[in-house]
């Protein structure tokens, strides 16, 4: 990302679960410009617990339920799916990944 970002303005990250820490939240606000963090929880046993650190709670605050008159519904819980579309990422892009 860190190469990528000499070429590119970022506006959001996502990740999957193994980059949940707000140390990774934090980089890439601060480093990139990253307006939002899309990163799964990893709730290790915590339940329905909200996140003690603030990008953590804003980004569950952010993408938890349909907010009243919205069109869509929010997509904090469909981890099935961004794990599905990254591994069909990984699939197809290969090597290019690469990192």
């Amino acid at each position: 990302m860190a190469q990528a970002s000499l070429a590119v303005t970022w506006d959001r990250a996502l990740d999957d679960a193994a980059f949940d820490s707000e140390q990774h939240h934090r980089y890439y606000r601060e480093n990139f410009g990253v307006r939002y963090t899309v990163i799964l929880l990893n709730r290790r046993n915590h339940g329905h617990e909200w996140p003690k650190t603030t990008y953590r709670r804003q980004m569950v605050k952010r993408f938890r339920k349909k907010l009243t008159g919205a069109r869509h519904r929010r997509v904090l819980g469909h981890r099935w799916q961004v794990e599905s579309a990254f591994s069909r990422h990984k699939q197809r892009l290969g090597s290019s990944l690469g990192g």
